[in-house]
């Protein structure tokens, strides 16, 4: 059986392994909203450009005359409207990024804060230097773990895999159990 000392250095590299993360943040030369309004822009634009191309290439019937219409007006104007489109895009993925940075941020604090006092089910007596001897069970005067009849794994009394169940037996290090994932 593992003992929760044996955890101690799985949440020692953790711990490191959370200080050593180091996300830079990198500026961006345009604001957000620009692109925003860049990109409605111009879509809007180029929409009106394509408008009048078509206007001035739908007022003559020389076909030499239509052809810089609709090279000027047809092709700058579903250009301009790409380009809106794409800044438009810009801003969606910024955004985007934005968001996750912030959700990474709460996950780094969240686990620089979880030191292995701090883990759920565990608890620190007065006056106690916070540490993985301290567990659960030894918490709450119920110092031994437990298995089923024919189990092959220690749980503490209050997981979910035994909770409930009857014929549970004690066990201890001598047993040689493997921890449950769940509740180890």
């Amino acid at each position: 059986m593992a003992d929760v000392a044996q955890h101690a250095p799985a949440t020692a590299r953790l711990t490191e392994a959370v200080g050593r993360l180091k996300i830079s943040a990198v500026r961006a030369r345009v604001n957000e909203r620009t692109l925003l309004y860049a990109g409605g822009a111009l879509g809007v634009v180029g929409l009106l450009v394509v408008l009048l191309g078509w206007w001035g290439a739908a007022h003559t019937i020389n076909t030499q005359e239509q052809t810089p219409y609709v090279i000027s007006g047809g092709l700058f104007g579903l250009a301009l409207v790409f380009l809106g489109g794409f800044s438009y895009f810009a801003y969606w993925v910024t955004r985007l990024v934005q968001e996750q940075r912030r959700q990474t941020d709460a996950l780094l604090e969240a686990l620089t804060a979880l030191r292995p006092g701090d883990a759920p089910g565990t608890t620190t007596p007065p006056g106690a230097a916070p540490g993985p001897t301290t567990s659960r069970a030894s918490a709450s005067g119920n110092g031994s773990l437990v298995a089923t009849a024919k189990g092959s794994m220690a749980h503490w009394p209050d997981c979910p895999v035994v909770a409930g169940k009857k014929g549970l037996r004690k066990v201890g290090a001598r047993d040689n159990l493997e921890t449950c994932k769940l509740c180890g």
